[in-house]
């Protein structure tokens, strides 16, 4: 919540335990529209005691290693007690802010018709082919797994990965991962766990794919380089091997 030109983050916001990588998404944009708006001075309300897991992120920190991997001014961090002199009132006022704002989000939400570019994509998309440029979450595709059927392309709503033939020729499976919102569908729909979202990661390396026709069934497929099927049958024909008997499927 903003006071005075100061972002206010409660205790429960500074240490998180993100179930997912959408629900850290939603934790961490509402420090990347403060960012956007001239925000650039944060009071973190820190937890009377430890988080007792290590899988605690300190957001803060990691939305600063976000902007110092893009060489953008980083938030000013303090860190203070809830039980710090003249802490109760500010307290107070953030719930009572926070309860406000609630209400005026929940009628933002039926009356807008425009769906605009979240904030923390606008923020990522910021120098974000930097070497070492850090996302908040990113999908990564495992070639040692992956068998090229685009699945993951098909169903992504946000075109965040997609299928590229650079000028000096080849094939690639490339991530645009500033557009990431971590919602994991890419994950869901991959039979061979080929792919997974990730948490704080750089950016991921393009995969260079392979380009050649099914012997069986003449299908064009592109699986990765280093996970071509050697005896030139696509996914479906190496598994059910109906190329050899005609309407039958056998287990694998």
């Amino acid at each position: 919540m903003l006071r005075d030109g100061v972002l206010i983050l409660p205790a429960d916001h500074v240490w998180v335990q993100p179930a997912s990588a959408a629900d850290l998404v939603e934790q961490i944009t509402p420090l990347a529209q403060a960012y956007l708006d001239g925000t650039r001075r944060l009071l973190c309300l820190d937890p009377a005691e430890a988080p007792d897991s290590q899988s605690a992120l300190n957001l803060p920190a990691l939305f600063n290693d976000i902007l110092q991997t893009r060489d953008l001014p980083q938030m000013a961090l303090r860190h203070i007690a809830p039980d710090a002199p003249g802490m109760r009132r500010v307290i107070s006022w953030y719930q009572e802010e926070h309860e406000t704002a609630k209400r005026r989000n929940l009628l933002r939400k039926v009356a807008t018709i425009d769906n605009p570019e979240p904030a923390l994509a606008t923020l990522q998309i910021i120098e974000c082919d930097a070497p070492g440029a850090m996302f908040a979450v990113a999908p990564v595709i495992d070639p040692s797994r992956c068998v090229g059927c685009d699945a993951c392309l098909r169903i992504c709503p946000d075109e965040v990965l997609t299928q590229t033939t650079p000028e000096q020729g080849g094939l690639f499976y490339e991530t645009s991962a500033a557009a990431c919102d971590g919602c994991g569908l890419c994950e869901d729909v991959c039979d061979h766990r080929a792919i997974t979202v990730r948490i704080r990661q750089t950016t991921p390396e393009p995969v260079a794919l392979s380009e050649w026709a099914c012997k069986a069934c003449g299908v064009s497929v592109h699986p990765p380089l280093q996970n071509r099927n050697e005896d030139g049958l696509c996914n479906i024909c190496a598994r059910t091997q109906h190329h050899k008997k005609l309407f039958q499927v056998l287990d694998g």
